[in-house]
């Protein structure tokens, strides 16, 4: 059954006029009238309305369409519009359409448009190695361009995406980034460059050069053009810097209070984790766990890293507290943790499960660089080896 045909069905059996429809849908009668003639296809926003005014879900409707549009551009929009609603496999599945459309009708004229996609949809999904491989392709794809914006965008999200992947790539990424600020730079888009900067500081302390990257976090933060969507991850690196150079201070603890007002869900997640990391260190137990249990509830489905990094400290924290069964509980939850999670993290709690008598999968411990402002992995160590 065709699309025009399901809409105009579904439309009568719920009792709706073609006025009434339209009307709730914000588009005109005619252009409804079209829709359900067949001489129209709907636009990715009006298909989407009409779709909820019809309560017809978009994992029913999206293979119809399909049947009608096969504009890659179009298609993209439909794949976005399905991203902002989380609905992360459905808009993955359109976009591979709309990229094997690219390639089957178009000569792959779209190709780029659908790479940059897959990479925003990668990024949400967390999964930073297909992030990786799409923005490769989409690097690939402007190799004959010299200067755009689109290869300067293309560039910076290759180096972000080799830094998530593989989180000890600093030197792999710094070319990527010098290029693209260049790129920047010379179109004269100043607040790219600087988010470039920002980005090269994020690298530097997942690299541990907490020196370097306390320097370019305060540059950051001072430059003219400076993104006040960054204002709270530039503070929050700087704090970090600051706290993996001079050690645990309680002072940082109001510093971190003082940006939860203007963070995101997932920033105030992260404040929360790094405040019980530090009441930890500081030996106040009871109010780590208070704000670690804050954090584990802002996580979403997709911050997996983030949740078993909350999860491995909350396991930790209630050792040392001698809450032993609570510690057990967390190890199990850790488990059910899908990945991708942190080696560090999956290390602590092999031995935090050891200490709790609880079985433990084979893993190599050798070569890991600890963390070093949360001291988590070496607190670990200390508690197998009955040390303070």
């Amino acid at each position: 059954m065709s699309l025009n045909t399901i809409v105009k069905r579904r439309r009568q059996k719920m009792g709706l006029t073609s006025t009434e429809a339209a009307r709730k849908t914000g588009i005109s009668k005619s252009y409804l009238l079209a829709i359900e003639a067949g001489t129209r296809i709907p636009s990715p926003s009006v298909m989407r309305q009409l779709a909820i005014v019809l309560t017809w879900p978009d994992d029913d409707w999206y293979l119809e369409y399909l049947q009608v549009e096969r504009r890659p551009p179009t298609l993209c929009r439909l794949a976005e519009l399905m991203l902002e609603a989380d609905n992360i496999k459905l808009a993955e599945a359109i976009a591979l359409h709309a990229l094997a459309f690219s390639q089957g009708s178009y000569n792959g004229r779209y190709n780029s448009k659908v790479y940059y996609l897959m990479e925003k949809i990668s990024l949400k999904k967390q999964d930073f190695k297909q992030m990786l491989q799409w923005s490769q392709l989409m690097v690939n794809a402007l190799n004959h361009v010299a200067i755009s914006y689109r290869k300067g965008v293309a560039l910076y999200n290759h180096a972000l995406a080799l830094s998530l992947a593989e989180h000890h790539n600093g030197r792999q990424c710094q070319p990527l980034l010098a290029q693209a600020k260049e790129i920047f730079l010379a179109l004269h888009r100043p607040r790219e460059a600087n988010l470039v900067d920002y980005t090269k500081a994020n690298i530097l302390l997942a690299n541990k050069n907490y020196k370097d990257a306390l320097t370019l976090y305060c540059q950051v933060k001072r430059h003219p053009f400076a993104d006040p969507v960054i204002n709270v991850e530039t503070h929050l690196g700087e704090l970090i810097c600051y706290w993996a150079l001079h050690g645990k201070d309680k002072g940082l603890i109001q510093q971190f209070e003082t940006l939860i007002d203007k963070a995101t869900p997932l920033q105030t997640a992260r404040i929360y984790h790094n405040m019980g990391v530090l009441h930890r260190q500081c030996g106040e137990f009871a109010l780590a766990i208070e704000q670690l249990e804050k954090a584990l509830a802002l996580y979403g489905d997709t911050q997996t890293r983030q949740r078993g990094s909350t999860i491995a400290e909350l396991c930790l924290t209630h050792i040392l507290a001698g809450h032993l069964p609570e510690a057990a509980a967390y190890a199990q939850q850790y488990a059910l943790v899908p990945d991708p999670k942190d080696t560090q993290d999956t290390a602590s709690m092999i031995l935090l499960a050891q200490k709790l008598g609880l079985p433990t999968p084979p893993f190599q411990t050798d070569n890991l660089v600890l963390d070093d402002y949360e001291q988590r992995l070496t607190c670990c160590f200390h508690i197998i080896a009955g040390q303070p």
